[in-house]
C-alpha cells in the first residue's frame, strides 16, 4: 500500500489512536528500520508522497509496520533515478499496469548494468592475472609449462608488405576493433604464424589480439615453451633466438603459433626499460 492510502484513508482511521498505541513506530524507529533519513521522511510527508499513519497533537509522526513496504518501494523509485515529481505522479496515479511497465523497464536497465559490471570485472581480473604472472616470472628462464585453454579475440592480418610500420599496423588494429568485436579495454598481444616467422621478424606479428576471456578465438590447452624479455616495446633482446635454440637443443618441435604479451607494461610500471614480455609456443 503506497502513499495515498497511508496518507489519507489510513490516517483518518488512525486519527483516534493515542500516541501510545501499541504497534506504531516513531519516526526515529521507522528511520532506523528503513535506512531512510528522518529529514527525507518529513520531506516525503510535506510533498504528499508518503505520510505517517498517525500524527499526534504534538506533531509527532507515528507509522504502522506495513508502511515499511510502501516506503521501500518509493525509495526504490528514487533509486531508479526518477525525480521526486515523477515518483509522486506514480504514487498518485499508480495502477498494476503502470507499475509493471516501470519495473520491466528498470529490470532491463539493471540487467544491462550487470553486463557492464561483469565486463569491467573481466578486465580487472585479466590485468590482475597478467601482473601476477609478471611478478613471479624469472626473466632469463626458458621452460616448458602447461597452459589451460584460454580465450582471445584475434584482429585483422597485419600488412607489412609495404613500408607499413609496427605503429601503423597497431593503429589499424584499433580502427578495426569494432568490426572484429574487440573490446579495447583488455590487454593486447601479438601472434605469429609459427616460430620461424617469430625468429625472422620478431617485431612484425601476423595479427594482434585482445586478451578477452570471452573472446571468440581460442588458445588451445597444452605444453608451451615459455620465455621472457625485459625492455621497452619493440625490443625482444633475442628472446626469439633463445627460444629457437632451446627447441633444437631439447629436440622439441613447435607445433603452432607463437603468442606474445606484455605481462608488465605502462599499466603497472613507470619505466619502459622494466616492461616484461612473455612469449610462448606449443611444443610436441
Amino acid at each position: 500500500m503506497l502513499a495515498k492510502s497511508v496518507g489519507r484513508a489510513e490516517r483518518k482511521g488512525a486519527i483516534a489512536m493515542t500516541a501510545g498505541s501499541k504497534g506504531l513506530l516513531s519516526i526515529h524507529e521507522f528511520s532506523q528500520l528503513t535506512g531512510i533519513k528522518q529529514s527525507t521522511l518529513r520531506y516525503f510527508d510535506k510533498l504528499g508522497i508518503f505520510s505517517p499513519a498517525y500524527r499526534g497533537e504534538n506533531g509527532y509522526r507515528r507509522y504502522q509496520p506495513f508502511q515499511l513496504i510502501a516506503v521501500s518501494v518509493i525509495d526504490l523509485l528514487h533509486g531508479f533515478g526518477l525525480k521526486t515529481s515523477e515518483v509522486k505522479t506514480f504514487v498518485d496515479h499508480r495502477t498494476p499496469e503502470r507499475m509493471q511497465s516501470l519495473f520491466v523497464e528498470k529490470k532491463e536497465d539493471v540487467e544491462a548494468e550487470l553486463v557492464r559490471l561483469s565486463r569491467e570485472r573481466d578486465v580487472i581480473e585479466t590485468y590482475c592475472d597478467l601482473i601476477s604472472k609478471g611478478l613471479s616470472a624469472v626473466p632469463d628462464q626458458l621452460a616448458v609449462r602447461y597452459r589451460p585453454e584460454s580465450s582471445i579475440t584475434v584482429g585483422p592480418e597485419n600488412d607489412f608488405t609495404t613500408s607499413a610500420s609496427f605503429d601503423r599496423a597497431f593503429s589499424h588494429f584499433y580502427r578495426m576493433a569494432d568490426r572484429y568485436g574487440i573490446d579495447l579495454r583488455f590487454p593486447v598481444g601479438g601472434v605469429f604464424d609459427d616460430i620461424d616467422e617469430f625468429v625472422e621478424e620478431p617485431g612484425r606479428p601476423t595479427h594482434f589480439f585482445s586478451v578477452d576471456p570471452q573472446g571468440k578465438d581460442k588458445v588451445s590447452a597444452g605444453n608451451y615453451l615459455t620465455g621472457y624479455s625485459v625492455g621497452p616495446y619493440g625490443e625482444t633482446h633475442d628472446l626469439e633466438k633463445r627460444m629457437a635454440k632451446y627447441l633444437k637443443k631439447n629436440s622439441l618441435r613447435a607445433t603452432g603459433p607463437v603468442y606474445n604479451i606484455f605481462l608488465l607494461d605502462e599499466i603497472s610500471l613507470v619505466s619502459p626499460g622494466d616492461y616484461l614480455l612473455e612469449a610462448f609456443v606449443r611444443v610436441g
